[in-house]
C-alpha cells in the first residue's frame, strides 16, 4: 500500500503503511506517531481508516505528542477509534498531547476512548492541549467514553476528556472546538485551566460527565480570556461531581473576563462564577437540577456580569435555593450584575434572587414565576454585609406568585442606598419593598413609584408612599 494518496483536495499519510494494524489488540503508538511525523514533513493529513487502533502507555506522558504543524489527523467517522489501553501505572497519562510548537493541527472524525485502561488516576486524560500550542481546531469528534458500563459516574480510568492547560507566560491559543460529543467523561468534558485566549466551543453535546461538563478549573495563575460558549447541548448526571453543569472562574486576580454563553441548552445544573469580569449569558434554556446550589452563582471578585434573554428554571424536585445568587465569598465582594428580559421560574421556597454584599444590582423587564410553598419569601432579598449595596434598580418586571415582597432591604453592617422599584406589576405580594435597618446598618434613597401591585405597600420608612 503508498504510504502517501494524492487527492485534488488533500495529501494523505496511511498508519497502515507505517506499522498500524486496526483492531488486532496491539499497540499502535509507535506506528501512529512515525505517521504523524511523516505527515508534518509532508504538510499531509494522517488518514485513518475505520477501527481500533491502541494507544498504550508510552515512555512519557502522552501515548502520542504533536509539537508541531501543520498537520490533520482525520478519521472515517466514529468508528475510527483511537483506544487508550493498559496498564495506568497510577500516574499522569495522556492519550494525545498537543505541546508547545503545534499549530494549525485539526483533529476531525474520529474518536478517542479509554475503555481498555487500568491502575489509572485523576490526571489520565484523553486530550491535552499543553503550554505554547496555537491554532487547534477539534471538529466532529467523540471523546469518551472513559467509563464502562460497569463502572459509576466518575468511577472509570479518572480524567477529562479534554484539558488546555496553558501558561501566563506560554498561553494555549486559538482554540476551536465545534460539533463534537462528550461521552461518559470521568471528570470535566472540557476543562479550562489557565492561560487560554480566544477559545470557542460551539455546537457540542455532553452526557453523563462525571463533573462539570465545561469547567473552568485554574489552578495557579494565568489568565482565561475570550471564550466562547455556543450551543451547546448539556445533560449533567445527578451524580455527578461538583454543584453546575458549567462553570465560569480565574484564580485571584487573574479573573477570567470576556466570557459570552448564548444559545445553550442546561439541563441538571446551572451555572457557578467565582472571579469573573464581564461575562454575558444570553439566549440559554437553563434547567437546575438536583443540588443544593444556586442555579446561577455570582462570587468573589465577579463584576459586569449580565444574564440576558434565557429560560432559568428551578423545579419544585429541587432542594430549596436562589434561583440566583450573588454573594461575598473570603473577604470579596461582586459588583455590576444586570438580569434582563428574562423568564425566572422558581417553584422551591426560596428567593428569585438573592444578593449579599453586592454593589450595582437591575433587575428589569423580567417574567418572573415564583411558585414555593412559602408565601414568607421575597422575590428579591438584598444584604449589606461585608460591602455597601447600592444602585439596586427593579424595573418594569411582571411578577406571579405569592410571595411577602417585591423587594426585602436588609442593612446588616453596611449601608443599602440608592434603591428604586418602579413600573412593576403584581398581584399577589403583600409588600412592595420592605427593609431591616440592623445596628450597625443603615437604609437611604428608597423610591417606590408606578408599579402595579395590588394591595401592595411599602413598608420601609424612607420609601415614598
Amino acid at each position: 500500500m503508498l504510504s502517501v494518496l494524492t487527492s485534488a483536495a488533500f495529501v494523505c499519510v496511511s498508519p497502515l503503511s507505517h506499522g498500524a494494524v486496526p483492531d488486532d489488540g496491539k499497540g499502535d503508538e509507535v506506528a501512529l506517531q512515525r505517521t504523524i511525523a511523516a505527515a508534518v514533513a509532508q504538510r499531509a493529513a494522517v488518514c485513518l481508516p475505520a477501527g481500533v487502533f491502541e494507544l498504550g502507555r508510552a515512555a512519557g506522558l502522552a501515548s502520542l505528542v504533536i509539537d508541531r504543524g501543520p498537520v490533520t489527523l482525520r478519521g472515517a467517522g466514529p468508528t475510527t477509534i483511537l483506544r487508550m489501553t493498559g496498564d495506568g501505572r497510577r500516574g499522569d497519562w495522556r492519550g494525545l498531547e498537543l505541546r508547545a510548537g503545534a499549530h494549525d493541527v485539526v483533529l476531525e472524525d474520529l474518536t478517542i476512548d479509554s475503555l481498555g485502561t487500568f491502575n489509572t488516576e485523576e490526571q489520565t486524560h484523553l486530550v491535552q492541549v499543553s503550554p505554547g500550542a496555537r491554532k487547534i481546531t477539534f471538529r466532529r469528534l467523540q471523546l469518551g467514553p472513559m467509563r464502562r458500563a460497569d463502572q459509576a459516574v466518575g468511577h472509570g480510568s479518572g480524567g477529562d476528556c479534554l484539558r488546555l492547560l496553558g501558561e501566563a507566560a506560554q498561553p494555549v491559543e486559538d482554540v476551536v472546538i465545534a460539533g463534537s460529543s462528550f461521552v461518559d467523561c470521568d471528570r470535566s468534558g472540557v476543562s479550562l485551566q489557565r492561560g487560554l485566549r480566544r477559545i470557542t466551543i460551539s455546537r457540542c453535546r455532553f452526557r453523563g460527565t462525571g463533573d462539570s461538563p465545561v469547567d473552568f478549573e485554574p489552578t495557579a495563575p494565568g489568565p482565561i480570556e475570550d471564550v466562547s460558549l455556543v450551543e451547546l447541548d448539556i445533560v449533567r448526571p445527578a451524580k455527578a461531581q461538583g454543584a453546575w453543569a458549567v462553570t465560569i472562574g480565574g484564580h485571584g486576580d487573574d479573573v477570567a473576563t470576556r466570557i459570552t454563553m448564548t444559545g445553550c441548552t442546561l439541563r441538571g445544573g446551572g451555572v457557578g462564577m467565582l472571579n469573573v469580569g464581564e461575562v454575558s449569558i444570553e439566549g440559554n434554556d437553563i434547567e437546575h437540577g438536583e443540588g443544593a446550589a444556586p442555579t446561577i452563582s455570582v462570587r468573589r471578585r465577579a463584576g459586569r456580569v449580565r444574564l440576558i434573554g434565557n429560560v432559568i428554571t428551578r423545579p419544585a424536585s429541587a432542594p430549596a435555593g436562589a434561583l440566583i445568587e450573588a454573594q461575598h465569598n473570603n473577604g470579596q465582594s461582586p459588583t455590576a450584575l444586570v438580569i434582563a428580559k428574562n423568564e425566572l421560574r422558581q417553584g422551591t421556597s426560596a428567593a428569585v434572587i438573592s444578593t449579599i454584599s453586592l454593589a450595582e444590582l437591575e433587575v428589569s423587564d423580567n417574567r418572573i414565576e415564583y411558585t414555593g410553598a412559602d408565601a414568607r419569601q421575597f422575590v428579591i432579598d438584598t444584604h449589606a454585609v461585608l460591602a455597601d449595596a447600592g444602585k439596586i434598580r427593579v424595573l418594569d418586571n411582571t411578577i406571579r406568585g405569592v410571595a411577602a415582597a417585591v423587594l426585602r432591604l436588609d442593612a446588616r453592617e453596611r449601608a443599602v442606598t440608592g434603591v428604586e422599584l418602579r413600573g412593576n406589576v403584581g398581584e399577589d405580594l403583600r409588600e412592595s419593598v420592605t427593609c431591616e435597618a440592623q445596628a450597625k446598618g443603615r437604609i437611604a434613597e428608597v423610591s417606590a413609584s408606578d408599579n402595579a401591585l395590588g394591595q401592595a405597600r411599602s413598608r420601609c420608612a424612607t420609601a415614598a408612599p
